[in-house]
């Protein structure tokens, strides 16, 4: 069974973003963009410290980044700032 990544992507309920090495946005699924009240456009290729903390946390950023770019991953508590303010714990 060859399994299309992209379908399953797009029909889960959660959140997934696939960045770059730089941190920037390179994808995110329809869950994303419903629990973050931003659309596609907005996010595309804009820093994920735009959702994180108003965009003012740039130095935790940084850290995950460079801890996900040497493991691969990066599990951590953060803050979700959705487009209208509001804003949700992620980890």
């Amino acid at each position: 069974m060859v399994v299309n990544y992209r379908q399953v992507l797009e029909h889960i309920s959660e959140a997934v973003f696939l960045l770059d090495a730089n941190g920037y946005i390179q994808y995110c699924n329809p869950g994303a963009t419903r629990l973050t009240g931003y659309s596609v456009n907005d996010l595309n290729h804009q820093s994920m410290a735009l959702l994180r903390s108003g965009g003012n946390d740039l130095i935790q950023a940084e850290y995950e980044r460079t801890v996900a770019l040497r493991e691969g991953f990066t599990h951590s508590k953060n803050w979700i700032f959705r487009k209208d303010g509001s804003f949700f714990g992620v980890k």
